[in-house]
C-alpha cells in the first residue's frame, strides 16, 4: 500500500463520484486500510459518494497527512461530505486543511 513517501501534490480534483450498492465512500480519495499517504496542495472540489466521504474517505488504520488540502462543496448521501474517517484510529496529520461552503 501507499506509504508516507508516495506524493500526491498540486491537483485538482472536480466531480468525482464514490457510489454503488456497495455503499462506496471517497468521491475524489480513498484511503484504504493501511495506507498513510502524503497529500498536499491539493482541492478537493464537488465531489460526492452514496457511502461517507464526499471527497475523501479513510478506512480504519490509514493515516493520511495533510497538508494545504481545500475541501469546496462535496457531499456525500451517508455523513462526512468533505471528509469521513473510520474511527477505531484517527491519525491523521492535518496542516493547514480548511472546508469551503
Amino acid at each position: 500500500g501507499e506509504d508516507s513517501n508516495t506524493v500526491i501534490r498540486g491537483i485538482k480534483i472536480i466531480n468525482g463520484y464514490a457510489g454503488g450498492t456497495k455503499g462506496i465512500g471517497g468521491g475524489a480519495i480513498i484511503c484504504r486500510t493501511g495506507t498513510s499517504p502524503k497529500l498536499e496542495d491539493l482541492i478537493l472540489s464537488s465531489n460526492g459518494a452514496s457511502a461517507g466521504g464526499g471527497g475523501m474517505h479513510c478506512e480504519v488504520y490509514s493515516a493520511p497527512t495533510l497538508i494545504n488540502v481545500i475541501f469546496d462543496a462535496n457531499a456525500s448521501e451517508a455523513g462526512g461530505g468533505g471528509n469521513h474517517s473510520c474511527p477505531a484510529d484517527d491519525k491523521h496529520q492535518h496542516d493547514q486543511l480548511s472546508t469551503r461552503y
